[in-house]
């Protein structure tokens, strides 16, 4: 691959299984893009740490996927890699945020809570005490305490693992 690069071949982009090679990934990508500053490199690993694919898109990676992802997401990378865009998945802290919102939405649609009953939902997952959400809405304990019970009553839980059960 290395000597392709060296005389000159066009190589629309560069893909390397990061856990197949035998070298520094992150120093490989580095010494391809000083010599060839316009080559387009997309990283596959089974590994996605949130700090090793933001070095790679720092270092001039146009991508970094997950090799287990489908076909479909393969050539969905390599495409807009090929367009001079990137392609990086969201950071897992991201996915996580993105997973609870669409968890909380569901639940308000599906059980019709209110906008406080969300709120007080919200700060029960984020382990917030009684006390400490009625601190933060400026309620007494005793509103919390009722809105908790309308919350069960409405989800048909008994305790706090319940919220669990009703995670996807």
């Amino acid at each position: 691959m290395s000597q392709a690069l060296e005389n000159g071949r066009n190589i629309k982009l560069l893909i390397f299984d990061l856990d197949k090679i035998t070298c520094d990934g992150l120093a490989f990508t580095r010494n391809i893009l000083i010599n060839l500053p316009t080559q387009k490199i997309l990283v596959l690993s089974s590994k996605m740490d949130d700090s090793a694919i933001e070095m790679y898109k720092i270092n001039g990676a146009k991508g970094f996927i997950d090799k287990n992802l489908s076909f479909e997401e393969l050539h969905q990378a390599v495409d807009e890699c090929l367009e001079g865009k990137s392609h990086f998945p969201k950071s897992k802290s991201y996915q996580l945020k993105h997973f609870f919102n669409n968890f909380f939405k569901s639940l308000r649609e599906d059980y019709q809570l209110s906008d406080r009953e969300m709120e007080i939902m919200q700060l029960i997952f984020s382990q917030f005490e009684t006390n400490q959400i009625a601190e933060k809405l400026n309620l007494s304990p005793h509103t919390v305490r009722t809105h908790r019970k309308n919350i069960f009553k409405k989800l048909k839980i008994h305790s706090l693992s319940g919220l669990l059960h009703l995670m996807p």
